[in-house]
């Protein structure tokens, strides 16, 4: 049998058996390898003292294991321990015949001695064998088999007759004729012997397959050792011989195995199981919540077992060996009788209670009792089982309160319909007097000017104080007392002992008050619940009641609804129409009843509309939807519609009533809405969204047809040029009028939108190269025609990219992509032409979408950082501010330039987010660096053009900077000078905002734009930042000198500061300082550093001397 057969009960004992039986078996070897050596050192007189103890030591233990057998008949009374006791009583019978019979004890003389010795030692195995197989085959079951006469007779008989054949011995003439055959006869029983060891074995490990029964590994072991002992007394040549020795000392250690095995499974193991169950039940008996008691076929208490001490455990504990009537009240132990003598009867008994009076109050106590039968030495026995049930019998008694209260509920919210407010009143009243218990009742209902309106009482009128209401009525709280005390002294003589009034309030406002007196035992929290419940109940009962009467004067109100109100019949006959359905449909109301409600149907509704109206009106639901009907002139109304059944009392449906309201006004609305959702607010024209819509609708055909499609990017060149000479609004008119010759100009299945500010785009379906390169033409026709704007003409020119479908792709982001890329090449060669998307554009295109692609994960990648550059002052020779600079780190693409990925990020709408982070990130860094005690230090922060169009840009910065704890003062944000001068106006009132904040300004790049006095004067800016382009050549190029001293005199004349950047050589900064520059900023006094770095460059160059710079 492979291991994997094994049960995992048996695993540990097979595991040791195994161990053991090989040791065993190797020992066997070794003692015969050793005999030649051993053996020469037993002499006759050791051999029989060694072979008369060991025989003495096997007979001990077969008589022992016979008597484990005899002795677990109770316990276990199996078949196979029973054969096993009965075959080892005849091992210890013949073995001791063996050892009588021995050659060279005294007991037994004569020529046959050593056959006879020999015979019953042979027969004592025999046995053996037979005992050892018996326990293998015969069933391990517990169950009472024979009884034990059944095994030891027919085994003593076999004794007797192995006595009478061994003793009694044919004559040794025969005897010596036959001694041939009787070896061949001994060498056959010792070759059975050894098979029935081995089928036992067999049958033993078998056993380990199913779960433990027995010790089988065990078993099996002591086979193998009387196995080995077989074999040692098979190879012996004579019977003083060392393996004779060998096979008894293997012989006694089988026996004490099986000895072992029996009296553990047999009598160790079931009393141990017995001691596990006692202790159990002794642990179960002590953990009962319950009490148990036990008491004598007379009723007299012998012992009492309780987790907790209750009151009848201290009643019965105090009358220990008494009877119940002694310990127990007398209807209490007329009851415990009643149960003994039902259990007596029946043998169990429950369903039976008590109440006793404990220090805990009146309690109730649950019966089971259980009767004993009466056994041969004792007489009957009860045990009776008591549980506390108070808790129990509490919660039904609080269960048949609350059906009580939730019944009167019910009736009082029946009667809000049926009855006057006095009745309502009057029931409550008398069911509060009823539920609590008490002799008297009174409610009072206050008037909207205090003062009571209503009084009812149930049991008789009661004379309560006027302090007392008073007192109650003020309170929030109820007011309760269970004894006379000084608020009741004036009524003490009335006859008022115990009192609970409590108010209902609504909205704070004391509404009734109600009142109960005398019961006849103290009030308690139960009472008060109720009573504050039925208050409460009663009060929303009159509110109720109230309401009903006021929904009849409701109904004039029908008649002044704006909405239009229609009532029909069930055969949809018009009942009833309000003026508001007459003034919205020019009817005349004779004109409209009796008439049916198609009288305004417009047939501008789909049939499905009124089957699904009239399904949810037939099963009694609600329809609601919009409608468009029309008046009486045939002008068309749009409406929304609430058409509803009205139920009878019955639930009866009578009529349908009809809700309409108006919707020309909201369409209108809608429309405006849908118009400036969907088309650009200053040229009409549809924005992007429609541009979608329709591409897929065109692509769609296209690839059925296999059409091209052109797109068209268009931009005004110069057209800033024009908002600064003319202003805004001449801008504006022009990008109008542009609109509208595009529009003329293309077909009507072509659609061009607004892109951004000067940016057209345009979608042509089913159009080729060489008709976009014509149309592009004609486009730039129309364009080059003069303008008149504010009295002024105007010519322009456009610079014009085109991508077609599918050459150049097929998304409408890539062909917008690539005709913009087109376009920027017709910038690059001089503007006022047409440009095709050409394969050596890809690059930057793909470049473009791999920028995109990756930039839109940079954030949730960490990807992005800040680094700072300082800011130094001429005046104070220390660093006044740092410069955030944005830097970006791509795992794939690796470092990429702000050059490269801000145009991208504004282009795609990333910019916003990824400001944010920068602002915020900044404002975090620059709070860590105030608590490490940069207390004055300015951080300069770059806004975008996207960003700076925000509406709420003020609020939204002011926000993040607040919740990082900064100061706004602390916060100096750049702008360049296009973005400024983009729209002045609102670039000068979102300054303005920002100031107000407490922010900082500067303009960024200024000189690099179309610079504008009249405008700069009115932005709130402080500082103006030198664009590094003049700062470069500021030794060799005089203009840039000119430029850079007049851009100082005119910020110091306005009352900025100046700040230059990319300062990298000693002779630039000896130049600014002549002319007079407040700061700089560039590599020559430090490169832009990690926060860490910066921290550490200022603890080391917190102030650095000019000549320090210049040298």
């Amino acid at each position: 049998m492979s291991w994997s057969g094994v049960h995992q009960s048996h695993t540990r004992e097979l595991q040791i058996a195994a161990v053991t039986a090989a040791v065993a078996i190797a020992l066997a070897f070794l003692m015969y390898r050793l005999e030649p050596g051993i053996g020469r050192f037993i002499t006759e007189s050791t051999y029989l003292v060694l072979h008369t103890v060991f025989e003495l030591i096997t007979i001990s233990i077969a008589f022992m294991i016979f008597t484990v057998s005899w002795q677990a008949q109770r316990s276990h009374g199996s078949k196979a321990v029973k054969w096993v006791g009965a075959m080892f009583l005849a091992v210890a019978t013949l073995d001791l015949a063996h050892l009588v019979s021995f050659p060279g004890l005294p007991f037994m003389q004569g020529a046959e001695q050593a056959n006879i010795s020999q015979d019953f030692r042979t027969a004592a195995r025999l046995f053996a064998a037979a005992g050892l197989l018996g326990l293998a085959v015969l069933p391990a079951s517990q169950k009472r088999g024979a009884p034990w006469f059944y095994y030891l007779a027919p085994t003593l008989a076999l004794v007797f007759i192995t006595f009478a054949l061994v003793i009694v011995r044919p004559s040794r003439e025969a005897s010596v004729l036959a001694a041939d055959q009787r070896q061949s006869l001994l060498t056959l029983a010792e070759f059975i012997m050894l098979t029935v060891y081995l089928v036992a074995a067999a049958y033993f490990i078998r056993g380990t397959r199913s779960a433990r029964r027995y010790n089988y590994s065990a078993l099996a072991l002591a086979v193998v050792l009387t196995t080995v002992s077989e074999v040692f007394f098979m190879i012996y040549n004579q019977m003083d011989s060392y393996f004779a020795l060998t096979a008894h000392v293997y012989k006694v250690l089988a026996y004490l195995v099986l000895y072992r095995v029996l009296f553990v499974e047999t009598i160790q193991k079931p009393w141990a199981l017995l001691r596990r169950s006692e202790q159990r039940l002794e642990a179960t008996l002590n953990a009962l919540p319950d009490v148990l008691f036990e008491l004598n076929h007379e009723g007299y208490v012998l012992d009492v077992r309780a987790e907790r001490q209750t009151g009848l455990v201290d009643a019965l504990a105090r009358f220990l060996n008494k009877s119940l009537a002694e310990a127990l009240p007398e209807q209490a132990a007329k009851v415990c009788a009643q149960a003994m003598q039902a259990a007596m009867e029946s043998g169990y008994a429950r369903g039976y209670m008590i109440q006793l009076n404990t220090w805990q109050g009146e309690r109730y106590f649950s019966l089971s009792v259980s009767y004993l039968q009466a056994g041969q030495l004792d007489e009957g026995r009860y045990l009776i089982l008591a549980r506390d049930i108070n808790e129990s019998i509490s919660h039904q008694r609080q269960l048949q309160h609350e059906a009580r209260l939730n019944e009167g509920l019910l009736q009082l919210a029946r009667k809000v319909s049926t009855q006057t407010e006095l009745d309502i009143l009057s029931f409550a009243v008398e069911h509060a007097r009823y539920l609590t218990e008490s002799q008297q009742a009174c409610l009072f209902v206050l008037g909207e000017n205090s003062g009571f309106r209503d009084v009812v009482f149930s049991g008789g009128s009661i004379d309560v104080p006027e302090s007392f209401l008073e007192s109650a009525l003020s309170a929030v709280d109820p007011l309760i007392l269970n004894e006379p005390g000084t608020e009741l002294s004036d009524s003490h003589a009335s006859g008022i002992d115990r009192v609970i009034c409590l108010t209902a309030r609504e909205d704070g406002i004391a509404r009734l008050l109600f009142c109960v007196v005398n019961k006849p035992d103290q009030y308690g929290k139960r009472d008060l619940e109720t009573l504050e419940i039925l208050a409460e109940a009663v009060w929303q009962s009159i509110r109720r009641k109230r309401q009903d009467s006021a929904l009849g004067n409701l109904s004039l109100a029908l008649e002044q609804s704006p909405n239009s109100v229609m009532i029909t019949g069930l055969n949809g006959a018009i009942e009833y129409v309000n003026d508001a359905f007459l003034r919205n449909t020019g009817f005349a109301k004779d004109e409209v009843i009796g008439a049916q409600p198609n009288i305004v149907k417009s047939n501008r509704n789909p049939p499905e509309v009124y089957h699904q109206m009239w399904d949810l009106l037939m099963q009694g639901k609600p329809w609601q939807g919009d409608l468009i009907n029309r008046r009486k002139d045939g002008s068309e109304i749009p409406e929304r519609v609430l058409i509803y059944p009205v139920r009878d009392n019955d639930g009866n449906i009578i009529n349908y009533i009809s809700h309409k309201e108006d919707l020309s006004a909201l369409r209108a609305a809608d429309e405006k809405i849908e118009q400036l959702a969907n088309y650009d607010h200053l040229t009409q024209l549809p924005n992007r969204d429609i541009l979608d819509q329709q591409y897929r609708h065109a692509l769609n055909i296209a690839r059925e047809y296999q059409e091209s499609i052109a797109v068209f990017c268009l931009n005004l060149d110069n057209f800033r040029a024009i908002n600064d000479a003319l202003g805004q609004s001449a801008g504006d008119e022009v990008l109008r009028l542009v609109a509208s010759r595009l529009q003329l100009a293309l077909a009507v299945r072509d659609i061009v939108t607004r892109q951004s500010a000067d940016t057209f785009v345009a979608m042509l379906p089913g159009v080729g190269r060489e008709r976009a390169a014509t149309i592009a033409s004609g486009l730039l026709n129309v364009i080059e025609s003069p303008l008149w704007v504010h009295d002024r003409e105007l010519n322009l020119t456009a610079s014009v990219g085109v991508a077609l479908y599918p050459g150049d792709g097929e998304a409408l982001e890539i062909l917008l992509m690539r005709a913009e890329a087109a376009m920027f090449e017709v910038k690059a060669s001089g503007r006022n032409s047409i440009r095709f998307f050409e394969p050596k554009m890809r690059s930057q295109t793909s470049r473009f979408l791999e920028i995109s692609n990756h930039l839109k994960h940079a954030i949730d990648n960490n990807e992005l950082e800040l680094v700072y550059q300082p800011q130094y002052s001429f005046a104070e020779q220390r660093v006044v501010a740092a410069e955030a600079l944005l830097r970006w780190n791509d795992a794939e693409l690796g470092r990429i330039s702000p050059a490269d990925f801000i145009p991208v990020a504004e282009s795609n709408g990333f910019i916003i987010p990824i400001s944010d982070w920068v602002v915020n990130t900044a404002s975090r860094q620059l709070a860590e660096w105030r608590s490490q005690g940069l207390s004055d230090l300015v951080l300069a922060i770059n806004l975008s053009a996207v960003q700076f169009r925000q509406s709420e840009l003020s609020k939204h910065l002011a926000a993040i900077v607040s919740r990082h704890g900064v100061d706004p003062g602390s916060i100096e944000f750049e702008l360049t000078e296009a973005v400024a001068l983009q729209d002045p106006v609102l670039a000068s009132l979102t300054m303005q905002r920002l100031k107000k904040q407490g922010f900082h300004l500067s303009i960024d790049d200024f000189g690099t734009g179309y610079s504008s006095m009249s405008y700069l004067k009115r932005f709130s800016v402080e500082k103006l930042k030198i664009d590094q382009s003049f700062v470069k050549d500021l030794k060799d190029s005089e203009s840039d000198r000119a430029i850079v001293k007049a851009i100082i005199e005119m910020a110091h004349s306005l009352g900025m500061k100046t700040i230059a950047e990319g300062v990298e050589t000693q002779q630039q900064l000896v130049i600014l300082e002549g002319y007079g520059c407040d700061e700089i900023q560039g590599y020559l006094y430090s490169k832009p550093l990690s926060a860490k770095d910066f921290l550490e460059f200022l603890a080391t160059n917190s102030k650095i001397s000019l000549d320090g710079l210049r040298h």
